[in-house]
């Protein structure tokens, strides 16, 4: 343990006893008395002897320099006591420790709150056995795809029909298996839906649960061990077994309380009954990122729990040893004329060109959030590098300036006989100290940063596994050591290699040479033109998200709620017609309730159906496929809604359903303004028939263009149709509401909504939202991108206002001689404030002039991002300028006020 007692006595600076190196310095005060012995009797006086022994022994510090490299524990000792002399410097100055990490703080924070989201989102593997293996099986479908002659659907484009990412079907899925010799395994993934879960049929509150349907081998596969049970396996989807569900770890603790005993119970899910048979490990909540799951079903049970999700399957699947993507990816594309795809989806005369199967990477699953906020986090992420460059350029200015200061310290060190790479060591040490700190603090606010930037992204509940993981830490660790390098480690080789006899023979410490101000005035136009960059970009995103604001959907979203309904399947047609209406009158009977709407494609929720119309004297183009949507709407749709009509009228209550032998006399439809501007141009459309299905409409009236999909996407053609007309087509419910009262309290509304859908037996609520939240969901991405940028811009306004406040600070301080030099020979105050104004103008407008054209770049590469604004909008331009020169100007004026009022006398005397 000798050594373990050596290495406390070290760090503990030589407090345990009798230090060693009190030996050391006994021996060489022998030594010295020795020569100086030997001078006495050589005749000189005892202080010539004692000086000449000095002389000839040559520098103390230096042999005990080369002594420490002897020593066992010395490299650490020396660096302790480095440690601790950097410590009590920052101490004695404390006002600069400070503002430095708050500097650094501002600009690691920045980076490590961006960066946890972007892991979450984008970056990180899944918590399953090797993820690397894993890669997305995707369906692509061609563009120029079109159904021939004997095609299903007419003429429509198979784009159109299947969406751009159609899932694969299951039969493409089972002889990918049975063909790919590249895959030790396929998994598949439906849809994931809200459903109830509870535990008994009879009693207890249904509980709010995430379900996915997946295959049997989806465990398997990923590598999944179970927390408690078992996980699924092949067998568990043959219906003849019953239903089993696997949940999440999670929500076994939320819910259930970690209940040992909940294995083997039976829960209820979407009324569908359910054995748990296991509790997935902890840290594992899906395959999707930003939307965890809380239960896993069968695939087979899909129709029983969730008969209306979608039947896209999402495909996954694990490498054999040695394959790679590349491997995967021919093999595949080898196979598609065999898979037969076209006929799996019932298209006759396809072509295998018209498909195409695409093998990604599957390590980090599948994400709605990454396709919808990568660009604004790598956007994000940008904007907090820049910052940061701006916070270390701007500390760098500051530790020249205070390595200026230190200039006849380090020179005496040098004199004394200390090494260079010690003093540069020593220097350097007391940066990192600064940057250390910066980082501990900028890793505690980044905490705060990153629940703000989650609550953007999609709310806390959305990313709830967003922490401060070991990924983040070594961020934080890596971005601090970088910023120390960045400002701390040039100012440190600069004074290493001071020369110390010029130094030393120097008059005046705190005035150097024009040069030595050199590195601190080209960092300022540097910072500047970063901050353009910065403002430009933030002023666009800003204006993008006020022109979005600004938009006229086409319908009244305050107080508008909207309530969709999964049906389970029960019923269809006139039966749920007849459901609707019943809710709908117990809804209409609520407080607060002003007026309702039943239809089946509400804005901004559902997705509006579609169908091929058919107009006569519209003739089409090449590529139109006719291809239009429909939504059925119930009495009152467009009061409620308030989309407004603007030409004929609404639907009355007299509009007839057909009669028995299925008759189209008196079918009427209201189209909206796109559907008029395509087919009917300037004519009036009123009178005016349109077919659909062999079913011809009377056009009674043209709506107001409502945006359906988000603000970004324009209105569609669409036609409105009433549902008493043809309840057989009633496939959806959704339910709007018009309510009185705040809008902000909707929870006691909501609970009765809840409670009316139980009485009425049969139908389900997937989800109630009010039509603002919906709008305001479907700009999340831009405004994400605002307030980062928005953010780094003010940030970089506040940086570059404080390294122009110092630049100007420590000008004044390197020029107070030729300051009083000016006065004295009759430059007035305003002649000396002019002079320094103008200097710094001269480096503001420099920076800004380096600024615009890199700007201008910047933006042009993120165009796609602006909505009503172009990348050389001059606005954004003139206001960035506008505001940099403002900040110039108050952050430079009080030091340039201080340095012209000093009195002349009192300058000439500054040494």
């Amino acid at each position: 343990m000798a050594w373990l007692r050596a290495l406390v006595f070290k760090l503990s600076g030589g407090r345990l006893g009798r230090p060693p190196e009190a030996d050391f310095d006994d021996e060489v005060r022998s030594h010295l008395a020795l020569l100086a012995e030997r001078f006495v009797k050589q005749g000189l006086s005892p202080e010539d002897a004692a000086t000449a022994a000095r002389r000839q022994f040559g520098s103390v510090l230096a042999v005990k320099d080369a002594r420490a490299d002897l020593g066992r524990w010395r490299a650490l000792e020396v660096c302790w006591w480095d440690l601790r002399f950097a410590i009590r410097g920052l101490r004695r100055h404390a006002g600069f420790a400070v503002t430095a990490v708050v500097l650094l703080a501002l600009g690691i924070g920045a980076n490590t709150a961006i960066f946890s989201v972007l892991d979450e989102v984008l970056i990180k593997a899944l918590p399953v056995e090797h993820p690397d293996e894993l890669v997305l099986v995707s369906l692509v479908i061609s563009p120029a795809a079109k159904f021939q002659g004997a095609a299903r659907l007419g003429f429509v484009p198979v784009r159109e029909f299947l969406g751009p990412n159609a899932g694969i079907p299951g039969s493409v899925i089972e002889k990918l298996r049975e063909s790919s010799p590249v895959f030790s395994g396929l998994l598949a993934e439906g849809a994931r839906v809200t459903a109830d879960l509870r535990t008994s049929q009879d009693a207890g509150e249904p509980r709010p649960v995430r379900a996915a349907f997946v295959s049997g081998n989806y465990f398997s596969i990923l590598g999944v061990a179970p927390a408690s049970g078992r996980m699924l396996v092949d067998s568990d989807n043959d219906r003849t077994h019953g239903a089993v569900s696997v949940i999440s770890y999670q929500y076994w603790g939320r819910q259930f309380g970690g209940d040992p005993n909940v294995v083997g119970r039976t829960v209820f899910v979407n009324d569908t009954a359910c054995t748990v048979v296991g509790v997935a490990r902890d840290g594992f909540d899906g395959s999707a990122v930003g939307n965890p799951t809380d239960a896993w079903v069968p695939l087979v049970f899909r129709q029983n729990v969730a008969p209306m999700a979608s039947s896209d399957l999402t495909v996954i699947g694990r490498l054999r040893h040695g394959a790679t993507r590349a491997d995967a990816q021919a093999n595949v594309r080898a196979l598609l004329p065999s898979l037969r795809i076209g006929e799996a989806f019932e298209i006759q005369d396809s072509t295998p060109d018209w498909f195409d199967l695409l093998v990604t990477d599957g390590s980090t699953g599948v994400s709605k959030l990454r396709e919808k906020h990568a660009a604004a986090l790598a956007i994000g992420m940008g904007a907090a590098v820049v910052v940061l460059l701006i916070a270390c350029a701007n500390l760098a200015g500051l530790v020249l300036a205070r390595a200026t200061a230190r200039r006849r310290e380090v020179a005496l060190l040098l004199s004394l006989g200390a090494g260079r790479w010690r003093v540069l060591r020593q220097i350097f040490l007391q940066n990192l100290v600064l940057a250390v700190a910066g980082g501990a603090t900028g890793w505690l606010a980044a905490r705060w940063g990153a629940a703000v930037l989650v609550g953007l992204v999609g709310g806390a509940d959305v990313l709830r596994s967003t922490h401060a993981d070991w990924t983040v830490l070594a961020f934080t660790a890596g971005t601090t050591l970088v910023a120390a390098l960045l400002f701390g480690l040039a100012p440190a080789i600069r004074a290493a290699h001071l020369d110390p006899k010029q130094v030393l023979n120097e008059g005046a410490p705190s005035a150097p040479a024009a040069g030595g101000r050199a590195p601190w005035r080209l960092l300022v136009p540097m910072q500047i033109a970063a901050s353009m960059v910065l403002l430009v970009c933030a002023l666009l995103f800003l204006r993008t998200l006020a022109r979005l604001d600004a938009v006229d959907l086409g319908f009244n979203s305050d107080h508008l709620l909207m309530a969709a309904f999964d049906t389970h399947g029960v019923e269809r047609g006139a039966q749920l017609a007849a459901r609707a209406d019943d809710l709908e009158r117990r809804i209409q009977s609520l407080p607060g309730v002003v007026s309702t709407a039943i239809v089946t494609a509400a804005p901004f929720g559902e997705p509006a159906g579609g169908g091929r119309i058919m107009v006569a004297g519209y003739t089409p183009a090449a590529d139109d496929s006719y291809f239009t949507g429909t939504s059925l709407v119930g009495p009152g749709f467009f009061r409620t809604s308030g989309i407004r009509i603007v030409r004929g009228r609404d639907f009355g209550a007299s509009e007839s359903s057909p009669d028995v032998a299925g008759a189209a006399a008196g079918r009427v439809a209201i189209v909206n303004e796109a559907f008029t501007r395509k087919f009917f141009g300037a004519g009036d459309p009123l009178g005016r028939q349109v077919t659909m299905s062999r079913v011809v409409y009377d056009i009674v009236g043209v709506a107001e263009d409502a945006r359906y999909e988000s603000v970004r996407t324009p209105a569609v053609p669409l036609v409105y149709f009433p549902i008493q007309q043809d309840p057989s087509r009633f496939r959806k419910l959704a339910v709007l509401v018009r309510f009185s009262g705040p809008a902000t309290g909707i929870a006691p509304l909501t609970s009765a909504l809840r409670e009316v859908t139980r009485e009425t037996g049969g139908l389900r609520i997937d989800k109630v939202e009010t039509l603002r939240d919906l709008v305001s969901a479907s700009v999340a991405a831009e405004r994400l991108e605002a307030t980062v940028s928005g953010g780094a811009g003010m940030l970089a306004v506040v940086l570059v206002s404080v390294g122009l406040f110092g630049t100007v600070a420590y000008t004044v301080t390197c020029r107070t001689r030729e300051l009083g030099i000016r006065a004295a020979l009759g430059g007035g105050r305003w002649v000396i404030l002019r002079m320094l104004m103008r200097e710094t103008l001269v480096l503001v407008l420099a920076g800004i002039g380096l600024g615009i054209p890199i700007a201008l770049a910047t933006a042009q590469r993120i165009a796609s991002q602006f909505y009503g604004v172009g990348a050389a909008d001059p606005w954004s331009i003139v206001g960035a300028v506008a505001l940099m020169l403002a900040v110039a100007i108050v952050a430079s004026i009080a030091p340039a006020f201080r340095a012209a009022g000093v009195h002349p006398m009192i300058a000439l005397r500054h040494d």
